[in-house]
Formats: C-alpha cells, sequence, structure tokens
C-alpha cells in the first residue's frame, strides 16, 4: 500500500516476504516470532525497502524506489507512511477486516495464474501456476495436470518462465 502511493510499476508480492516492481526486488520483509506454548507471545518486524539506491549487484536482481520513478524520495515520509498503515492493520479486530487483508494479499501475488518453473527442495523440476497462499501462509499451487499442491517455505524455489 505505501509503495503504491509512490506511483511505482507492476508492484506484486512474491511469497513469502519480497515485493517486486515488475520483475525485480523493491524490498522485503522479514518477521521474526517468539512462541509461548503454542501462541506467538511477541513478534519482531523488520522492513526493508530500496529508497534511493542507484547501483545493485547484477545478480541481486534489484531495484529501487528512485531508479523506478527518477525521484529521490524522503525515508522520513516513507517510514511515516509505512507506521500508519502498520497501525491500521495491526488495530483490524473483526474478521471480516482480516479476511479482506487476506484476499488483497493473494490478488497481489507475483506472477499469480502465470505458468512458472518449479524446483523443489529434492531438485525436482516442474511447471504449474500460483493459485493463492493459504491462511496458514502456505503456498498453493496447480500444476499443468489441475492438482492443487501447498508449499511451506523452503520447500520450493519458483521463478517466470523462460
Amino acid at each position: 500500500r505505501c509503495l503504491r502511493e509512490l506511483s511505482l510499476p507492476q508492484l506484486t508480492i512474491k511469497w513469502p516476504n519480497d515485493i517486486y516492481a515488475g520483475h525485480k526486488k523493491i524490498a522485503g520483509i522479514l518477521i521474526q516470532n517468539q512462541l509461548k506454548g503454542s501462541s506467538i507471545e511477541s513478534s519482531i518486524l523488520g522492513i526493508g525497502i530500496n529508497v534511493n539506491q542507484t547501483i545493485f549487484p547484477t545478480e541481486l536482481n534489484a531495484t529501487s524506489i528512485q531508479l523506478e520513478t527518477g525521484i529521490e524520495s524522503s525515508r522520513e515520509k516513507i517510514l511515516e507512511n509505512i507506521r500508519s498503515q502498520l497501525l491500521v492493520i495491526i488495530s483490524c479486530t473483526d474478521e471480516a477486516e482480516w479476511e479482506s487483508l487476506w484476499h488483497e494479499y493473494n490478488s497481489n501475488l507475483y506472477l499469480r495464474d502465470q505458468i512458472i518453473n518449479i524446483t523443489t527442495k529434492g531438485g525436482n523440476t516442474m511447471e504449474g501456476k500460483i493459485n493463492s497462499v493459504t491462511k496458514d501462509g502456505k503456498l498453493r499451487v496447480q500444476n499443468l495436470e489441475n492438482k492443487f499442491t501447498e508449499y511451506i517455505f523452503g520447500e520450493i524455489q519458483y521463478g517466470r518462465k523462460q
């Protein structure tokens, strides 16, 4: 939501935690949860956004707000916008609000409904289509025989079909 306000092109979420502008990474999000029994006691959220950097090593496949818009941005204004959006989201108490957020996340998935190359942890390769992310965070993929499989983070790597 915050990056959309900056008129960045083709923003999508690459499951599980990267934000892409077109086919390049512009931001990443990491969450570390502290568990107490089977409940989350606390969480630490880290958000990294490439704001005004203009040179990246080729192997990173990265971009920045400045590279995409041609305009230098205020990191302070972006931070305040993120803070405001997070306060809105963490104040959600209604099930319908969470359902709406889940649908918004899924509607913005990188490469959704496109045929992609998938490599499993064991080295097997296949083609399929990203269908959605389940409410428990698994990536739901439809193979070319129309069968669905759900993957947890780390089980697969995926990318555009060349």
